[in-house]
Order: structure tokens, then C-alpha cells, then sequence
């Protein structure tokens, strides 16, 4: 049952944070690629509602492939276990695919939508990696069990 718990877990925490990161992400990277601001602007009335906006978009979007990703996490992480480095690997190659399998529905979907944006999967590559650094930091508190020897 402590298998499962930790999959419930660790889904949940890619599920509640990952489309804020993503939505924020996405809003940053929109920001420094697109319209290079002055700082009066940055704090602006209406930056408020974009990044409002851009935080709900993330949920709306993120939701799906932010569950599928702390899934796929969750399975290998439960199947062996993992130090810091390679959770975050794990959480950044799962959000980058489950994202970019995102932006090829949505293209799919919608004909008049872009074929390929780089900005939806390298912000699920940083939501996993924050995701999964998190997870790892609050599963490794929790002391697990030794695995059992051949001779006991």
C-alpha cells in the first residue's frame, strides 16, 4: 500500500505544480523572446491579467500532460531507486515528451495551429525537473525499507 500511496503522491504534486511552472514558464520565456519590457511595464495592470491568464492556461493545457508525466515518473521511481540526478533527468525527459505529444494533438486537432513549438515542451521539461527534484527531496526524507538480502 506504500507503493501506491507514494505514486498518488508524487502524481498529485506533478498534477498541482506542474502547470503553474509551465504557465510561468511559458509567460518568461513569451516575455524574453517576443517583447523585451521596461520595468514600469513589467508591473503593469495588465501583466497582472497575462500572468493570471497564462497560470489558468497552464491548468487548462498542463493538466493532462503534468498527470502523465508524474505517472510515468512515479512507475520508474517506484521500480528502482533513483538519487537526485537522475529524478531530475527522468522528471525533464517525461515533461518534454508528454508536452511535446501535447503541442502534436493540439496540431492535429487544429489545422491552423503551429506544427511544432519549442516553447510548451521546454516548459513541461522545466515543470518535470522541478517536480521531480521536489518529489525526490520529500520521498528521500522518508526512509525506505532495505531491500531484503539473498542469505536473510
Amino acid at each position: 500500500m506504500s507503493q501506491a500511496d507514494a505514486m498518488k503522491r508524487t502524481t498529485f504534486i506533478f498534477l498541482a505544480l506542474g502547470p503553474v511552472i509551465g504557465g510561468i514558464s511559458i509567460f518568461v520565456q513569451f516575455l524574453v523572446f517576443d517583447h523585451p519590457l521596461a520595468l514600469a511595464e513589467l508591473f503593469s495592470f495588465g501583466m497582472i491579467w497575462m500572468v493570471i491568464f497564462f497560470t489558468i492556461g497552464g491548468y487548462v493545457v498542463g493538466a493532462v500532460p503534468a498527470a502523465v508525466t508524474g505517472l510515468l515518473f512515479s512507475f520508474v521511481a517506484s521500480r528502482r531507486a533513483l538519487n537526485l540526478v537522475e529524478s531530475i533527468l527522468l522528471g525533464a525527459g517525461a515533461g518534454f515528451l508528454t508536452s511535446a505529444v501535447a503541442v502534436v494533438v493540439i496540431a492535429a486537432i487544429n489545422p491552423g495551429a503551429p506544427k511544432w513549438n519549442w516553447i510548451i515542451p521546454l516548459a513541461g521539461a522545466l515543470a518535470g525537473t522541478l517536480c521531480s527534484g521536489l518529489c525526490r527531496i520529500l520521498e528521500g526524507k522518508r526512509s525506505r525499507l532495505p531491500a531484503k538480502n539473498f542469505h536473510d
